[in-house]
């Protein structure tokens, strides 16, 4: 079954679609959270798409108790808890798409009613989660079915693409720009109709202009074992641009067809795309090793792998192919999400398909599972691909749009059998966007290292040393460029200069200030800034001074809410209280003690809790305390083996190892070193450690 059957409702691909202008915060190495129910009764459910409306999600899902093809979605708040009860179309047919318009949600379906002719279906949801007027008809395909790919809303109307087939081989894609209130504006808009196959479209806005892009079978190719009248499948992906609409008026193709990938591969599966302000990626499928048997004209046997392109505005290509996953088995229906920084690029994984049948056999245990992989903005791939979900039973799902509030919001489809064509229950994930501190390659973990004052080395574990900064400096490492990995840096008290590998020298500060980098807007990179204990004033560049602490204070920046973004705070060794602003007060620690702020659950936030030198403890707030260290040790939390929580840890000068809890002892560095590890230059510029 490697080139897969289109009436499977699960191959449209997962088309996650959250609204463009909301507030997208970054960080390349995530947590993922917990799976949260959204749709779990005792009929069958399947979702594909969801948006968000600055306060909560909607996610559009196919089936309910009552029947398995009933159109309905659901609310979802950005803890995960759904807000209000299941909101019915009244209405059957396909998985529902969902963009949102700044008031009110656009779902779109292939309606079934006149099946096996679908018409192409929409309704509009209010924020409260009440449908606004009656279901509309938005397209009637003239084949013999028609199926919406997308949806997007370009801020002043909505474009939606569909499929039309005559249940041969030829399918072709339209479109139809839609207001605000559900009105069609103009015709269906003829996206592409040459000759033979053109399916499984995505689209996206880049402010200006619509891309949609599609697998094309123009050139007819034909692949595989099955016998020729079978074996022709889409081999190229094209893209073309549709300009933006106006008010009360509609969009219309800008330029022609153009070619994004040509090889012989098929790729005549879901595909998907995303813009990152710059840029758009495009990933797809190919099918690298046919298939070997054709029985029932189903292929099997083949390997298919995820492959991208970034394409600038004007449709040109910027650099080469990008191998996101080349596995064995099956990596199928990809989805894109882009959180400010990077992307996110996840899908449906059958690796452990051992006989490639598309079918999860006895013996090979959870055969569909949900993969990621991070992409940068220019091309690289950020660590290694990781594990989503791989729960028992198999799965189907991914993560689309963009982070709000330092979150990439996800589904998960259970009970998949791609087979049979069933599905079960629906669930949310959310992954939060957090840098990860020390991480000097960008692997996703803190990396061990050092600083010597006495030659102004820096030398990281699995590096070449690098000179940079003198003996009266303070190390103050940071993702300052946001391109996902620790950037080498000093802050010169002597002159107040931040001297940042890469970068022109930035006068901030003055010597009897501390320096308290971090990233405050929530844009991806580490702003630099100061705080001042004469003053108890926060300098942070690009943001107004805010006061907040007393001289004595020590300053614990982190992000304490959970958003994505750096919350100012101190620790008052006097009465153990920490002041974050925006919080009540906590009452956490003793005089002597020593901050260690830290994501020590893996909850996107960041966790209060001190260090006591007197017992070797770790307290910290929610868990129980945890004996780890000696009094003349340096504390040195970290996220040390990537799993997106911090572990504990301490640095011992006497014989310079590093002792991370649930890891072997490692020896780096001389008892006259800076270790370098999270807000450490804090601790060494207020005197809590030597």
């Amino acid at each position: 079954m490697s080139h897969m059957r289109k009436n499977s409702l699960f191959l449209m691909g997962i088309a996650f679609l959250l609204a463009a202008f909301l507030p997208i915060t970054a960080g390349y190495a995530g947590t993922i959270s917990s799976e949260f129910p959204i749709a779990t009764s005792a009929g069958e459910e399947l979702s594909r798409s969801a948006a968000f409306d600055g306060t909560n999600y909607l996610v559009g899902i196919q089936g309910d108790e009552a029947a398995d093809y009933n159109i309905t979605a659901q609310l979802v708040s950005q803890s995960g808890a759904l807000v209000g009860s299941r909101i019915s179309t009244s209405r059957t047919g396909g998985a529902p798409l969902v963009a949102f318009d700044g008031t009110n949600y656009l779902m779109v379906w292939a309606d079934d009613a006149t099946y096996p002719h679908d018409i192409i279906y929409g309704q509009l949801i209010s924020k409260a989660g009440a449908t606004v007027e009656s279901p509309f008809v938005i397209g009637t395909p003239s084949g013999e079915y028609g199926s919406p790919v997308g949806v997007v809303f370009d801020g002043s109307n909505y474009f939606v693409a569909w499929n039309t087939a005559d249940g041969g081989d030829a399918v072709d894609l339209y479109g139809q720009f839609i207001s605000p209130s559900g009105s069609l504006l103009g015709s269906p808009v003829a996206i592409t109709t040459a000759i033979y196959q053109q399916r499984d479209a995505a689209l996206a806005f880049d402010g200006t202009n619509i891309l949609v892009v599609w697998a094309d079978g123009r050139r007819r190719i034909h692949n595989g074992p099955c016998p020729v009248g079978y074996g022709y499948y889409p081999t190229d992906i094209y893209g073309q641009f549709v300009t933006k609409s106006g008010e009360g008026s509609a969009g219309s193709l800008f330029g022609s067809n153009f070619i994004i990938n040509e090889n012989s591969y098929p790729s005549d599966n879901p595909l998907n795309i995303a813009f990152d302000g710059t840029n758009y990626l495009v990933v797809w499928m190919d099918e690298v090793i046919m298939g070997t048997t054709c029985p029932d004209y189903e292929e099997i046997g083949g390997q298919w792998d995820l492959f991208g392109q970034l394409i600038d505005k004007s449709g040109s290509k910027v650099g080469s192919v990008i191998s996101v996953s080349t596995a064995s088995g099956q990596q199928f229906a990809p989805s894109i999400a882009f959180d400010g920084t990077n992307y996110l690029v996840s899908w449906t994984d059958m690796r452990n398909d051992a006989n490639g049948n598309w079918t999860c056999d006895a013996e090979e245990g959870t055969c569909s599972d949900i993969y990621g992989q991070f992409v940068s903005k220019s091309g690289a791939l950020l660590g290694s691909e990781f594990i989503i979900n791989n729960d028992e039973g198999n799965q189907l799902g991914g993560f689309g749009g963009y982070a709000v509030n330092g979150k990439l919001f996800g589904l998960i489809n259970t009970g998949v059998d791609l087979a049979l064509d069933l599905w079960g229950d629906v669930y949310g994930v959310f992954i939060s966007s957090a840098e990860t501190p020390c991480d000097f390659d960008g692997d996703g973990d803190s990396d061990i290292g050092v600083w010597r004052p006495s030659n102004g080395k820096w030398y990281i574990q699995g590096q070449s040393a690098v000179a940079w900064g003198v003996s009266t400096d303070c190390p103050v490492p940071g993702d300052y460029d946001g391109d996902g990995d620790s950037g080498i840096a000093v802050w010169r008290p002597s002159n107040g200069k931040w001297l940042i590998q890469g970068q022109s020298a930035i006068a901030w500060g003055v010597s009897t200030d501390i320096p308290v980098p971090g990233d405050y807007d929530g844009d991806g990179d580490t702003e630099i800034g100061v705080w001042r204990p004469s003053n108890g004033k926060w300098y942070i560049q690009g943001q107004s001074a805010v006061a907040w602490g007393v001289s004595t204070d020590i300053p614990v920046p982190g992000d304490y809410d959970g958003d994505g973004d750096t919350e100012i705070g101190v620790w008052r060794p006097s009465n153990g209280k920490w002041y974050i602003q925006g919080q009540s007060a906590v009452a956490w620690g003793v005089s002597t003690d020593i901050p260690v702020p830290g994501d020590y659950d893996g909850d996107g936030d960041t966790e209060i809790g001190v260090w006591r030198p007197a017992n070797g403890k770790w307290y910290i707030q929610g868990q129980s305390a945890v004996a780890w260290g000696v009094s003349t040790d340096i504390p040195v939390p970290g996220d040390y083996d990537g799993d997106g929580d911090t572990e504990i840890g301490v640095w011992r000068p006497s014989n310079g190892k590093w002792y991370i809890q649930g890891m072997s002892s490692t020896q780096w560095g001389v008892s006259t070193d800076w270790p370098v590890a999270q807000n450490i230059w804090i601790l060494k510029q207020t005197g809590l450690i030597p």
